[in-house]
């Protein structure tokens, strides 16, 4: 494109002979170094932090599980024609919504992007999931783990989208944790298993996507778990002995423990990030990480209190609230935090999909009603980044 217009301005008089060839002779050159990425010219292009992408992403989640939900619900009342035409519809506007933004904005809008293919994806998983039951297909969780997997893969390959990349992986370590013995390195399943991920490996190589490679590194790394916590809880097996006392307190003194362990952990999360470069103690440097893991373990805990009533969307408030204020805080200097909330906000949505709080209605217009909720809040963020930018390069500006 600029070869071009070099081109017309030459022809035009704007530029005589000399100087097009040295612009022309410029930019192959700057195109050489790049193909062969010269360290000393290329420079490494970070990613700005969003919080208002990160919102949209969180809303297109809630809003794929409450359609779940509400489609589940409603099930038996829907014809059989107009359920299958319902499913497909959704997954198609989820891809081609995918796709439309990426032609139309181009990776500015990749979280959108991949939001779009988060809710096709949200409507495969039901899609499958409500069609067996709508024709009485038996099958077990290792199989449809391992048909989620395939069917989300070819997904991912087809779009490029990173996000149903993640969820074909998530599926296929659930495939790999429900099998006859995971803990057993020598086994078939488990060989297998470390196979395909060996194939992920190569296809995101091939591709040159870094963060599918390092998605299929991590589950690599989870399809260790098994192992390890065979070994944890032979270790911690003593310790809990020892613990019999906390056991027998009653619960409501359990919930005020944890109650306030989440206070303190939500306190020192509010704080500003302490100063790396200070000498401080170890544990003055990590506050941030410390307190979001206290944070973490306590609402683990309180998950064991919460398995229906009105507790439950508290608890599940007190999850997002508790996320949502370590991104906003944190999120931007702390890069594996940022990564965890965003785990711990998938594991959670999968758990209210799965618990269903007291019913199929009740949970969909939660999710719903929490996916307006981010919608809302994104859009002020997205006007505040906006302005706090426009201030800043003004500033800039005025300085220079």
């Amino acid at each position: 494109m600029i070869e071009r217009q070099i081109q017309d301005w030459q022809k035009r008089g704007v530029i005589d002979d000399q100087v097009a060839v040295s612009l022309l002779a410029d930019i192959n050159a700057s195109a050489a170094k790049k193909a062969f990425g010269s360290p000393s010219t290329t420079k490494r292009v970070t990613r700005r932090f969003s919080f208002f992408q990160v919102l949209v992403v969180f809303a297109a989640i809630c809003f794929a599980a409450s359609v779940a939900l509400l489609i589940a619900s409603n099930w038996e009342a829907i014809p059989r024609l107009v359920r299958t035409i319902g499913i497909l519809c959704i997954v198609a506007a989820g891809l081609l919504g995918g796709v439309f933004v990426h032609g139309r904005y181009g990776t500015k809008s990749r979280y959108v992007e991949e939001a779009c293919y988060l809710i096709a994806g949200g409507a495969f998983l039901s899609a499958v999931a409500l069609v067996a039951q709508m024709y009485h297909i038996s099958g077990d969780e290792r199989g449809a783990a391992l048909l989620y997997a395939v069917g989300l893969g070819a997904g991912a390959i087809a779009v490029r989208s990173l996000v149903l990349t993640g969820g074909a992986l998530f599926f296929w370590t659930q495939w790999h944790f429900v099998g006859p013995d995971p803990a057993n390195l020598l086994s078939l399943p488990v060989w297998v298993f470390y196979a395909a991920l060996g194939a992920a490996l190569l296809v995101s190589l091939l591709l040159n996507s870094k963060w599918a490679k390092t998605m299929v590194l991590i589950a690599a790394a989870a399809g260790l778990l098994p192992l390890a916590a065979d070994i944890a809880w032979w270790i911690l097996e003593e310790i809990i002995d020892g613990l019999e006392w906390f056991f027998d307190l009653p619960d409501i003194v359990r919930q005020v423990i944890w109650g306030s362990m989440l206070l303190a952990a939500t306190y020192f999360i509010m704080l500003p990030s302490p100063d790396a470069a200070r000498k401080s103690g170890f544990f003055t440097r990590n506050r941030v990480e410390f307190s979001f893991i206290a944070g973490c373990f306590a609402l683990l805990a309180l998950h064991e209190f919460g398995d229906e009533g009105l507790f439950s969307f508290v608890l599940a408030g007190l999850v997002i609230g508790f996320i949502l204020l370590t991104l906003y805080r944190h999120g931007k200097e702390h890069v594996p935090v940022r990564y965890l909330c965003y785990a711990i906000f998938l594991i959670e949505v999968f758990y209210l999909y799965a618990e269903t709080i007291s019913s199929m209605v009740s949970t969909s217009g939660f999710l719903m009603l929490l996916a307006v909720f981010l919608v809302v809040v994104a859009s002020f963020v997205y006007r505040m980044e906006k302005r706090f930018a426009s201030t800043k390069n003004k500033d800039e500006a005025a300085a220079s």
